[in-house]
Formats: C-alpha cells, structure tokens, sequence
C-alpha cells in the first residue's frame, strides 16, 4: 500500500494511476463539469457542421445574387437600348410633327390669303353693286318724301375733300372718330338726291357695302352721314348693304325703312340686303 505523506505524493498518485485520478476527478467535480468536455467536442462539432450549412447556403446566396445581378444588368442594356430607341423614335416623331406644322402653317397662310383675297373680291362685288343700286336705294327713301322726278349724283373724291376742306372747323365739332377724315373722301358711296327741276332741297344717301357687314361699315356710315347732315343742313340717312348682316353690327341697324326714317337717330343705319347673285362677276366676252 502506497503512503503518502506529502501533496507532491498525493499528487504523483494522481499522475501515476488513471484510476485514482478518475476516482479524484469524481468526487471533486460535478457530473456537469465531468461531462463538459464531451458537451464541448459534440458542440464544436455541430458548430462545425452549422458552419458548413453557411458556407454552403452564403456560396448559394451569392451565386442568386449574382444571377440577380447579371439579370439586372441585362435587363439595364435592355432599358437602355429601348432608350435610345424611344428617344430617336421621339426625335423622328419631334421631326415630322415639325414638318407637319410647318406644312399646316404653309397651308394655312396660303387659305389665309386665299380667304382676304376671296373677302377683298366680294367686297367689291358688294361695293360694285351698291354703286350700280345707288338709285334703287335713293328710291326707297324718296317715296317715303313723296318725291317723283329725282336725280341721283354720285360725289367724287375731289368734291368730298373739297367738302371736308371747306368745312374743317365744323367737322371737328363733331368729335367722330379720326379715321373718318380718311373714309369720307374714299367712301363705297355717297350720293346727291334731289327733286329734278325743283328748288327744293334733297337728301344724301351715305351706303357703305361688304360681303358680311360688320361693324366698321356701320360706322363709317354713320361718321359719314352726320358730316354730311352737318355741313350741308340737309337729311343724310347712313345705309349699309351686303349680302348678309354680321353679329357685331348689334341693334343699330333697321331693315324697315319706314321705321329707321321715323327714328331719326343718326347713330343708326338702313340694311339695304344685296342677292349674292348680284355679286358674280360678268360673264367673260
């Protein structure tokens, strides 16, 4: 039987015999700290296989990724040609609508002039046939006078600026607009109608004529017949003619004749409507 004296025998026991060493290591610790070791090589060894499950699920990620990657970028050359390709799309698209609004433009001014040319040959159309109806519309008024035997003179440029000339200060008084010093020398009409053989005085009869009457025709009526009334002293009635009356006109205009002589307003006019037959051109020799 072995004696032990000191620590360092009791401790070479312990180095000498596994058995002793087991039975020391048994009463000394518990069964949790006897087992630990076995815990911890189980525990490395599942860290170890957990281990292995990442690398091989993070090599799967990263290879999803860069097949997200590569589809993402494929899918950005995509984009980027469908760009380009919509964006010279748009500028052929941008070309052509230019060229088709300069083309509109070019047609538009073209039916522009064509419509003022059209406007500008039916205006004198409608002029033509007011001066060629100036007695037919000088008869309409003398019956209401109880006029027979009547002359209708036609007043030239010269005389009308003669007119105005001889009369400066009195026209003035009137305050019109500064366009009808321009308008009553070139006037569509202005007209002398008097009682032939008789001293008594007649009227004047101021017509102005378009194709559409609008409003500046009505005016230029009127400015004219209040400086004939002014500087004549005698009746002047302001008519306007053409084949159809525009909306702008607006009230002032009476096409009942008895009704427009009996208002006696000189802020009113007489339609006098022309047959737009009147207005074709004559027939070629």
């Amino acid at each position: 039987m072995t004696t032990l004296n000191t620590i360092e025998d009791f401790l070479r026991v312990i180095r000498e015999d596994a058995e002793i060493r087991a039975a020391v290591r048994r009463e000394l610790l518990t069964d949790e700290l006897l087992a630990l070791p076995e815990r911890m090589s189980a525990l490395t060894k599942s860290f170890e296989e957990y281990r292995e499950v990442t690398d091989r699920y993070k090599e799967d990620t990263d290879r999803r990724f860069e097949m997200v990657i590569n589809r993402l970028d494929r899918q950005d050359e995509l984009h980027r040609r469908h760009k380009e390709a919509t964006d010279q799309h748009k500028e052929d698209t941008d070309r052509q609508f230019e060229m088709v609004i300069e083309r509109l433009d070019r047609q538009h001014e073209m039916y522009r002039q064509q419509h003022n040319d059209m406007a500008r040959f039916r205006g004198n159309y409608a002029i033509a046939a007011a001066r060629r109806d100036d007695g037919e519309i000088a008869e309409l008024f003398t019956q209401l006078r109880g006029m027979r035997r009547v002359q209708v003179r036609r007043l030239g440029r010269d005389e009308l600026d003669a007119m105005l000339n001889d009369n400066l200060d009195a026209v003035e008084e009137l305050g019109l607009r500064a366009r009808a010093w321009r308008t009553f020398p070139k006037a569509d009409v202005i007209a002398e109608v008097a009682e032939r053989r008789s001293s008594e005085q007649g009227f004047y009869i101021a017509v102005e004529a378009s194709y559409t009457v609008g409003i500046e025709d009505f005016l230029r009526a009127t400015d004219h017949a209040k400086i004939l009334r002014h500087v004549t002293g005698q009746d002047a009635y302001a008519v306007v003619t053409g084949v159809r009356l525009g909306p702008s006109v607006g009230d002032g205009v009476f096409d009942d004749i008895e009704r427009f002589v009996a208002r006696n307003d000189e802020d009113t006019a007489f339609w006098y409507q022309i047959n737009e037959d009147e207005l074709e051109p004559p027939d070629p020799c």
